[in-house]
């Protein structure tokens, strides 16, 4: 159950969750994994989903995404290869841990929304352009998962995007004091 709540945590941005799972689909299916009709849904679905999106993944949408994600992963070999199962989920499952981290750290529910989580924070970042910041988030999640072979580089890329977060999160992981405190 861990893989559908993180997919519909991050499903912020149209386009980011349904793009994401076909990358980790499509890399299954490269892997041997028959993923032919989850992906051929994928890509249908995203041409409707695209930034000014006419149509909306949805709680159901993002679970079954989710689930798609970690079948997919189980029979890709997931349980033989736990590298590749955090490669494939790293992107996502990092955010959520910082989501979780954060809040206890505010005080807050765990169930509060925000939208403090890497796609708000892209968005900010672009001003506020969908296209620019799913576009950077697909990059992000290719290179997780083309770099899954390659032990290093995958730990380089992975510290890279942990030291991304707590830049990005540094005011609610670390509050300043003020000085008459």
């Amino acid at each position: 159950m861990a893989v559908p709540n993180a997919v519909n945590i991050e499903d912020a941005i149209n386009g980011y969750m349904g793009g994401f799972t076909f990358i980790l689909l499509f890399a299954l299916y490269l892997r041997g994994v028959d993923t032919r009709i989850a992906l051929g849904a994928l890509a249908g679905f995203l041409l409707l989903n695209w930034p000014k999106a006419k149509h909306f993944m949805g709680d159901a949408g993002s679970f079954g995404c989710g689930f798609f994600i970690a079948e997919g992963i189980l029979r890709g070999g997931g349980i033989e290869h736990p590298l590749m199962t955090l490669a494939f989920t790293a992107p996502i499952s990092m955010d959520v841990a910082m989501g979780l981290i954060r809040r206890k750290r505010l005080g807050m529910s765990f169930f509060t929304a925000d939208r403090a989580t890497f796609p708000h924070h892209l968005l900010a970042r672009f001003g506020g352009s969908h296209v620019k910041a799913t576009l950077v988030l697909w990059l992000i999640s290719s290179g997780f998962v083309v770099l899954y072979p390659f032990p290093t580089a995958l730990l380089i890329i992975f510290l890279g995007y942990a030291f991304a977060l707590v830049f990005l999160n540094a005011n609610s992981l670390f509050p300043q004091q003020s000085a008459g405190t």
